[in-house]
């Protein structure tokens, strides 16, 4: 009997080893995205630009291209990328719009691309990397302090809807594939790729991952703050085959909006809503902005 005890502990103690490993390791992951950098500059689409370093209000450096609008009316979109991505990622909308009429202002979020930062916060602190931007265009004389926007990919989406509900003098949100909350996308993901039940695995991931890091993910939550953003517009897009923020997010992102909210369900898309977008609506895009920029 013993022997017995003695052996269940020893199975206890490495369980328990076993999860402070995974949880370290997983943690990692989740707040340490891997770096990439443009493969393009504007230069590749005929653009003027110039490279900045935006200092964000707690001092991390953003690297940054701020391109201006072609005309006088001072419109322009500011651009956040998503997870692992970088500031050309969505470049290719970028000067998609400029075509009509729109200036951009790209950046690296902190902790990716050539950006200063070392822990990935899912919008905690991200959406002082939007204020920063548009703090700088706010100083900008060809800029339009009315007529600015946000475009945002995945978790830039999610980032953009977050800002948006703190930053009033953001006019209106494209937010392509954003998660409802990083808890849920956490769950669901769970589910659609490993058929782990969503509950309570996401509670002990984001429970062990903030107690780590000391944060409470429970705010990363675009849904909870879409009601904050009206009147201002925003504009939802997202892909009926998107296994990495399954659909399941955008049902949920549109329960919770109202009539300011526009939803383009792309059926037999994945996640690469911002492709989509410059292949098939590009055009509807600037017809979306210009009918709030008027």
């Amino acid at each position: 009997m013993r022997k017995l005890l003695k052996f269940a502990g020893w199975l206890v103690l490495a369980g328990a080893v076993l999860v402070i490993i995974l949880g370290l390791w997983f943690t990692v992951l989740f707040t340490r995205p891997k770096r990439t950098l443009p493969e393009e500059t504007p230069t590749a689409y005929n653009l003027t630009y110039e490279s900045l370093t935006l200092m964000t209000a707690d001092n991390e450096r953003l690297a940054a291209w701020y391109i201006p609008a072609p005309d006088a009316d001072g419109r322009v979109v500011i651009y956040v990328h998503g997870r692992s991505g970088n500031r050309g990622q969505l470049l290719p909308i970028a000067a998609e719009l400029h075509e009509a009429g729109y200036g951009a202002l790209l950046f690296d979020m902190r902790t990716h691309g050539e950006s200063t930062g070392g822990e990935l916060t899912y919008g905690i602190n991200e959406v002082l990397d939007v204020q920063t931007a548009v703090d700088f265009l706010l100083e900008q004389p060809d800029v339009n302090a009315a007529r600015i926007a946000i475009v945002g990919h995945s978790l830039g989406a999610s980032i953009s809807v977050m800002a948006a509900a703190q930053i009033d003098e953001l006019a209106a949100v494209v937010a392509l594939s954003p998660y409802s909350s990083i808890t849920e996308v956490i769950g669901d993901r769970a589910w659609q790729n490993r058929y782990i039940p969503p509950r309570p695995t996401r509670d002990l991931i984001v429970l062990f991952v903030g107690t780590l890091t000391r944060r409470d993910y429970a705010q990363s939550c675009p849904k909870c703050v879409l009601a904050d953003i009206a009147p201002r517009p925003v504009l939802l897009v997202h892909g009926t085959d998107d296994v990495e923020v399954p659909y399941w997010s955008a049902e949920r992102n549109m329960a919770a909006a109202d009539d300011t909210v526009t939803f383009w369900e792309v059926d037999g898309l994945d996640h690469a809503t911002d492709v989509w977008i410059v292949e098939h609506r590009s055009v509807e895009l600037a017809q979306f902005l210009n009918g709030v920029m008027e």
